[in-house]
């Protein structure tokens, strides 16, 4: 397993540490269709250089994409965002799951797992972190999972703070993360996560539709690359194969 690949897009790197929040920070909806899908991929992307954002596409599709050391998916997952003017400024999933043996103590145990986590760099310490953390935890409330787990990089001292003022402790620390934990209420009265009963992710998306949909964004790269080298040609610019020939080498 190449583990470098299993807990990138997972990481929680994209946190900062808690700030006072604004008093009513916009709301976090469900994501349930392709396009929003591959708009919280390439937040993702952007908020981790050097990953992919169509891998990011896939591991919120389908969690189980993406091998993960910690947890093993069990159910659909739900991917929370916070959308301003079409595009996604903050993104997370909770993905219902089976603590792995290397996750510690709490092996076998069922829980939440929150990943995938990630705002817009120029909306940060607006609160949507603490408001993405609390629609995943009455996500796991919905689903009668009694507790929240994630996972975060031991050099990554803004998110652990972040966690714990959330409620979060470590429970244990393997392949350079802590593990941290957080027991959710189930049976206290909460207004339910916007967009709960909702189509799941897994079942409301389906692959032919994110596949089109990236589909879709590539060919309007390529349009854009074919008008760009047309343009540039007859001032003395690269044309399109020239443009190419490095990706296609």
């Amino acid at each position: 397993m190449d583990l470098t690949m299993a807990w990138r897009p997972v990481a929680t790197a994209a946190l900062l540490a808690a700030r006072p929040a604004l008093a009513s920070p916009p709301p976090v909806t469900r994501a349930s269709s392709a396009p929003a899908l591959l708009r919280s991929g390439q937040l993702l992307a952007r908020a981790f250089p050097g990953s992919n954002p169509v891998a990011h596409t896939a591991t919120l599709a389908w969690p189980g994409a993406q091998a993960n050391v910690f947890f093993s998916p069990d159910g659909p997952a739900a991917v929370g965002v916070v959308e301003d003017g079409g595009r996604v400024v903050a993104v997370a999933q909770v993905v219902p799951a089976t603590l792995r043996p290397e996750a510690g103590p709490r092996a076998g145990a069922r829980v939440g797992f929150v990943q995938s986590v990630a705002v817009d760099p120029l909306r940060r310490r607006e609160g949507l972190a603490r408001a993405l953390m609390a629609w995943c935890e009455a996500e796991a409330a919905a689903l009668g999972l009694e507790e929240l787990c994630l996972a975060v990089d031991l050099g990554n001292d803004p998110a652990r703070r972040l966690h714990e003022g959330l409620g979060f402790h470590e429970v244990h620390r393997a392949f350079g993360n802590r593990v941290m934990r957080k027991a959710v209420e189930v049976a206290r009265a909460h207004a339910p996560a916007e967009g709960a009963g909702a189509p799941a992710l897994g079942q409301g998306v389906s692959a032919p539709a994110l596949l089109t949909e990236v589909a879709v964004q590539g060919m309007y790269a390529g349009v854009a690359a074919l008008g760009i080298s047309l343009l540039l040609v007859p001032f003395g610019g690269r044309g399109l194969a020239e443009l190419l020939e490095p990706a296609l080498a």
